[in-house]
């Protein structure tokens, strides 16, 4: 038989510092990351496939799911085209404009050296004129609906970069959003 709830997650917690690898049982998945700082342990219940495409570039550790997960949040309030940069679950940037490209421009300059490393969430297709100003810094992992061709072949030139397609609807709050401080 198969541990449930608490007796799970122990069960993982096991065999998760026996093996180094994740578990999975009927009440969902349980997958560890890493990236979360000095003998930080994570876990994802769920699939990441639910909300995103990866397109590109390396695992998401725990810090940039969190990050990622507060960009689109705050991108979904707004109906014109806008750019979020957050950075350790902190937005640092901010924009609404006619078009991403500007919108972008707006949230960089809201504070440029916290966007460094950052996570960036747009809730408009992104252009290869965004993508072009976006690889002026070092992010993290950038986030649209979707991305033009040229957009991607400008992206991916970055090898660790993360590229995350939103599936649609994903930015709807559904679930149980669980955190330990």
């Amino acid at each position: 038989t198969r541990p449930h709830g608490a007796a799970s997650s122990t069960a993982c917690s096991s065999r998760r510092a026996a093996r180094r690898s994740p578990c999975s049982y009927a009440l969902g998945l349980l997958w560890w990351f890493s990236g979360r700082g000095f003998r930080g342990a994570a876990a994802l219940y769920g699939s990441l496939a639910d909300a995103f495409d990866k397109l590109h570039g390396k695992d998401l550790s725990f810090n940039n799911i969190l990050d990622a997960y507060a960009a689109v949040r705050i991108t979904s309030e707004f109906d014109h085209p806008t750019v979020v940069i957050v950075k350790h679950n902190n937005p640092c940037g901010v924009a609404s404009a006619a078009d991403i490209s500007d919108a972008y421009k707006k949230a960089l300059a809201t504070d440029s050296k916290s966007a460094f490393g950052g996570i960036v969430a747009v809730n408009r297709p992104l252009d290869e004129a965004a993508a072009e100003l976006m690889n002026s810094i070092f992010l993290e992992v950038i986030i649209a609906p979707d991305f033009s061709d040229a957009a991607l072949a400008s992206l991916k030139k970055k090898k660790d970069r993360r590229l995350l397609r939103l599936r649609a609807g994903a930015q709807e709050t559904r679930g149980l959003d669980i955190r330990r401080v």
